[in-house]
């Protein structure tokens, strides 16, 4: 029998039903899926409605009928799935970054089921837990049972620990810049890692085709090579595709090494969150020097046990403010740290986004709201952009649009 989705790989459960598979993920004229699926899909198996999770999570298919029927099943069946299923079938909302109509309901069933579950099976629910806060929901009640230190011992003692301390690294992160709401326990610090010390599994099996060498190019002709740095770390640990400096006068500031510059943390009162003046800070940019430009070699310091904070008490256990710039100096001129702007581009490959959609993938909006939230100005570079361009000096004028739209002078 011949898949009509050759990507798919061959089970039984639905080798079957050749015409079902084509209709459901291959939807008719005007983009409409057939009216009896989510119907149909009451009486479906977990196991099948599993499969079609997967393959909507794999091809970051956004198809808001099919995904809205899996929220339907997941609501009604929640209390009678395990948490590894429950995990298979709430994973492509993450993914796709889509919050069915239902998502208030489902998510509160979904919190109180699983903080019964937790225990049961800690690997999941970490899972489950990564999803929801892609999609900007924080569960208060999990947060606490997941954080807790039984919890956290039961975890850390599994095989798969270094992966799920960065899970639980990047879900502290979250909890720090947007729940606001949350007052339990936090990650202990001994079992914080840096986010991502690596390009991301996409982006390297992808690097070939993605437009990130052409704007590298581009940046270098307009600012110079010490004018921005590609792949940078910044803390927490998120990599930014390029950063640059800018002095209050809109020039684009040389970024030069601070290899010896110290690591602090800063007060748990400086994380404040202006929402009315549009300028999100962790503190302020002077109080945070947390990181120099050369950020990536040293994310090793938040490894397990050479931390240097981590015999600090529970409320000095904060993320660090945007790195403070690091100007030459210029005679005769002094310029502030927390007047100087950190603006990151953001080249958003196709892989980064649904497909077909112009929606980016879940893990990426998050990282996009938490670039932002620690004070640096995100420039989105999409690919649908940059494929129009047709030539270098191209490259360079598109850029130069995007930076003045900020008052930068290249």
């Amino acid at each position: 029998m011949v898949c009509p989705l050759h990507t798919l790989p061959p089970v039984p459960i639905l080798e079957c039903a050749p015409t079902w598979r084509r209709e459901i993920f291959l939807p008719g004229r005007g983009g409409q899926h057939p009216a009896w699926f989510p119907r149909e899909a009451e009486g479906l198996s977990p196991a099948t409605m599993a499969l079609i999770a997967a393959y909507l999570a794999r091809h970051r298919l956004r198809q808001p009928p099919v995904l809205d029927a899996l929220a339907a099943f997941l609501l009604r069946r929640a209390r009678q799935l395990d948490a590894k299923m429950i995990q298979k079938l709430i994973f492509p909302f993450s993914r796709t970054n889509y919050r069915p109509p239902n998502h208030p309901e489902l998510f509160r069933r979904l919190e109180s089921v699983l903080v019964q579950k937790a225990a049961a099976a800690p690997l999941a629910t970490v899972n489950i837990l990564m999803s929801l806060v892609q999609l900007h929901h924080f569960p208060l009640a999990l947060l606490h049972e997941v954080f807790s230190p039984p919890f956290l011992d039961n975890l850390t003692g599994s095989p798969c620990q270094f992966i799920m301390r960065r899970y639980l690294s990047l879900l502290d992160v979250a909890v720090a810049l947007e729940a606001q709401d949350y007052h339990g326990p936090r990650l202990d610090p001994r079992y914080r890692v840096c986010l991502f010390d690596g390009a991301l599994t996409a982006d390297e099996a992808n690097h070939k085709y993605s437009y990130k060498g052409l704007v590298a190019e581009a940046l270098r002709q307009l600012v110079g090579e010490e004018g921005y740095r590609q792949n940078e770390v910044l803390p927490p640990g998120y990599r930014a595709d390029f950063l640059l400096h800018i002095s209050p006068l809109g020039s684009v500031l040389p970024q030069t090494s601070q290899s010896g510059a110290p690591l602090e943390v800063p007060d748990v009162q400086t994380f404040t969150v202006d929402r009315l003046g549009g300028s999100p800070w962790l503190g302020r940019p002077s109080a945070g020097r947390l990181f120099g430009p050369e950020a990536a070699p040293r994310c090793s310091l938040l490894a397990l046990g050479t931390e240097p904070h981590q015999h600090l008490p529970e409320e000095r256990r904060l993320l660090p403010a945007a790195p403070e710039a690091s100007p030459r100096a210029v005679p005769g001129r002094t310029e502030k740290a927390e007047e100087i702007r950190r603006i990151v581009l953001s080249v958003n490959d196709k892989w980064h986004y649904c497909q077909s959609s112009a929606v980016l993938v879940g893990s990426r909006a998050m990282c996009n709201r938490h670039l932002r939230l620690l004070g640096y100005h995100l420039v989105q570079l999409p690919y649908m952009d940059l494929e129009r361009v047709s030539s270098m000096e191209g490259a360079k004028q598109y850029l130069c649009q995007k930076l003045r739209r900020l008052q930068v002078q290249v």
